[in-house]
């Protein structure tokens, strides 16, 4: 049986402190057996991770895309897909065009601007959804996306949505696979099985300081540990240390 959290986001996200090789490193620490790193608007954080992985660590490389209503995570794809105010149902239609993986990811989540009515139909056209997100306000909200994919058959998957990690890890899926495509077969059939557990609500007020500092940087003409190469700083990577057991 394989441990892996199916929404990480490293570096590649301007609102998050993970570089890649830390995010390795901590997941191997935490136990799991591999992680789905989809940042936002690009694949490349998920390819630099796939570079640093050992061998039997699974990477799954993937990309969180925002539409006019909302994110998708489109996971096991290597291209980029074109992010923007675009129609959620193309977006849809191109990622399993690639040969994508298509999951609606905290549906019920109001902060992000999913209204519910959206969130219905986008799920009868998506592979799966995300039943649980440890970043979601409530545990209700994930409670909700479980109805919602019980109700339309849907398969379903787990995930921190790690931004730091003091996060990751806090929501997975266990499922019997020896590799990535043993991971979305089992998801396709229905045979994994989730887990987990709330985040603090700061770490949602993190990743916005981060990500306005990051901007002011660039404003100003400077980089705030926005590549991988660079230092993060220890207490947005980390997070408070009574976190970390």
């Amino acid at each position: 049986m394989v441990k892996l959290d199916l929404h990480v986001h490293s570096t590649y996200s301007l609102d998050a402190g993970l570089r890649p090789r830390d995010l390795v490193e901590e997941a191997l620490r935490k136990g799991l057996s591999g992680v789905a790193v989809t940042d936002h608007g690009t694949v490349k954080g998920s390819l630099a991770v796939k570079r640093l992985s050992p061998p039997g660590f699974m990477t799954i490389p993937g990309v969180e895309v925002e539409t006019t209503y909302g994110h998708l995570l489109i996971l096991f794809i290597e291209e980029e897909v074109e992010p923007g105010d675009r129609d959620p149902l193309t977006v849809v239609d191109e990622a399993k065009e690639l040969g994508g993986l298509v999951v609606l990811p905290h549906p019920f989540d109001y902060v992000r601007r999913m209204p519910p009515k959206v969130g219905e139909e986008l799920a009868r056209k998506v592979d799966a959804v995300e039943v649980f997100n440890s970043r979601c306000l409530t545990m209700e909200r994930n409670l909700r996306a479980r109805r919602l994919a019980e109700e339309l058959s849907k398969p379903v998957t787990a995930g921190s949505d790690a931004h730091f990690a003091f996060e990751l890890g806090r929501a997975w899926v266990v499922a019997e696979a020896s590799d990535v495509e043993g991971v979305r077969d089992a998801i396709m059939k229905r045979r994994v099985e989730v887990k987990g557990r709330l985040s603090p609500p700061y770490a949602r007020l993190m990743s916005a300081l981060l990500k306005k500092a990051r901007g002011l940087g660039r404003l100003a003409g400077l980089r705030l540990s926005e590549h991988p190469s660079q230092p993060s700083i220890s207490y947005l990577k980390h997070g408070p240390r009574h976190e970390l057991d």
